[in-house]
């Protein structure tokens, strides 16, 4: 009988001592697949968890939370505890993984408000009472413009409107609801707008 030659030809390219059995891929014989950790009572998880709060406001202090630490700690151990397979032997690592994720949440919503709050073109600017004024004209005027291509009836429903009149009190004295007052109205004024539209262009 011949030998055996030392080395054979792989497949995947290459070669290999042919004494050595080759390898297979995927789970052996025989393996089992790993159990999933047991349901853990929620009263049992909040005396895991809560055996950690001080060292994970000493983490989340040190992370930069500043005022907002007991926030993103609470919020924390209300994370830990809505899983009933939490693991006790990893419980450590997964808070502290889950208050440095809040922790940076809470950076990222600090820098945004920041740079919203200091934006010129967002930041509110006081209403004078010349800016006030000049809107109330401004106002009147266009209900005076509406009011004179509008029907006689629109025309006396918007100046009494642009006088401070609610549609509650108007629909008392046409005999409708304000709701149908207020609909045909604006239906009104809308198609006046249009026709407005189409003259300056």
């Amino acid at each position: 009988m011949s030998a055996l030659p030392a080395t054979v030809e792989s497949p995947l390219g290459g070669n290999r001592d042919a004494r050595t059995p080759a390898r297979t891929s995927g789970r052996r014989e025989g393996d089992r697949p790993a159990k999933a950790s047991p349901v853990i009572p929620r009263e049992r998880r909040w005396l895991l968890v809560i055996g950690y709060r001080k060292r994970l406001l000493a983490l989340a202090a040190s992370k930069g939370a500043g005022p907002d630490t007991e926030d993103v700690v609470h919020e924390a151990l209300l994370r830990a505890v809505s899983f009933e397979r939490l693991d006790e032997q990893r419980a450590w690592p997964f808070l502290a993984a889950v208050t440095v994720r809040l922790v940076v949440d809470h950076h990222r919503r600090s820098a945004r408000d920041h740079a919203l709050s200091h934006h010129a073109g967002l930041t509110a600017v006081p209403l004078t009472f010349e800016d006030d004024l000049a809107d109330r004209y401004e106002a009147l005027d266009a209900a005076r413009l509406l009011a004179q291509l509008a029907p006689p009836e629109v025309a006396r429903i918007v100046r009494r409107r642009a006088d401070g009149a609610s549609w509650q009190q108007l629909a008392a004295e046409y005999g409708e609801t304000a709701r149908a007052l207020e609909t045909r109205t604006r239906r009104t004024l809308l198609a006046i707008r249009c026709r407005i539209i189409r003259w300056r262009c």
